[in-house]
């Protein structure tokens, strides 16, 4: 039967013979080309202060070289990569919108170009960089995520220099513990023999050493030694005794 009842609530379709009809299916413009070339800007932004690090740390840390290398070489790969050839790739690389990349590995704009492949065709230019996974952003950002993503390379590494800060930080406060102490005990140690020092001349244990030591001094200009003054002083005081002892035994007293 050629009759359709009910498709429709209260209406019926009779069918009378075979129709054509032609569809055109189009994606829906979800941003002006301008947002498409600012995104763009942004992205060669990005990936320029990507290049300039790892050009720094090859500087700061020079036993890195290769490895820092090796990742500046994978990302140029990417950038100069050639997209598969198929009927919906009006661009298959970055050069045919006006993005070169320099000899230093940064990218340069030529902004004419850009703005001519964007307002041509903003989904094909959006397609070279994601499609499928396989754009160049979508490489890219494959490329960085190991690195960039929570507890990836860069947290790993983040946490060992931490640890070795710490590690040095507790070696720098024990070294200055240590040489405090040390400080200490050399100032007590020396404390202490200038009290043993001064405590042995004030009970004489040491006036007979000074008194040996400087009974003779050199006659200046002849060298030959004659008494010193001590000695002159313990003669007198022997002198003096003697001469009192004697007058005592006489029964004289004496003032000598």
């Amino acid at each position: 039967s050629n009759e359709i009842k009910n498709a429709v609530a209260g209406v019926n379709l009779n069918l009378t013979g075979i129709g054509k009809a032609q569809l055109s299916i189009k994606p829906i413009q979800s941003s002006p080309p301008k947002l498409t070339a600012d995104v763009i800007d942004n992205f060669v932004s990005s990936f320029n202060g990507l290049v300039s690090l790892l050009a720094e740390l090859k500087i700061e840390t020079p036993k890195d070289e290769d490895v820092l290398t090796a990742l500046s070489n994978e990302l140029g790969d990417i950038i100069n990569a050639v997209a598969p050839e198929n009927a919906e790739n009006t661009f298959r690389s970055l050069d045919q919108i006006g993005i070169h990349r320099q000899t230093d590995g940064r990218l340069e704009v030529n902004e004419p170009v850009l703005k001519t492949a964007v307002e041509s065709n903003p989904y094909a230019v959006a397609a070279l960089f994601t499609v499928n996974n396989r754009g160049v952003a979508d490489q890219a950002v494959q490329f960085t995520d190991p690195f960039l993503r929570s507890g990836g390379n860069v947290d790993v590494e983040q946490a060992r220099l931490n640890t070795d800060i710490d590690k040095t930080r507790r070696a720098n406060e024990n070294l200055t513990n240590f040489r405090n102490s040390r400080q200490r005990q050399l100032e007590s140690e020396t404390l202490g023999i200038q009290t043993s020092a001064q405590t042995s001349l004030l009970d004489g244990s040491t006036i007979g050493g000074i008194l040996s030591a400087n009974a003779f001094l050199p006659l200046e200009g002849s060298g030959q030694p004659v008494a010193s003054p001590l000695l002159y002083s313990q003669a007198s005081m022997a002198f003096a005794n003697g001469v009192r002892s004697g007058f005592s035994s006489l029964g004289v007293r004496t003032t000598v």
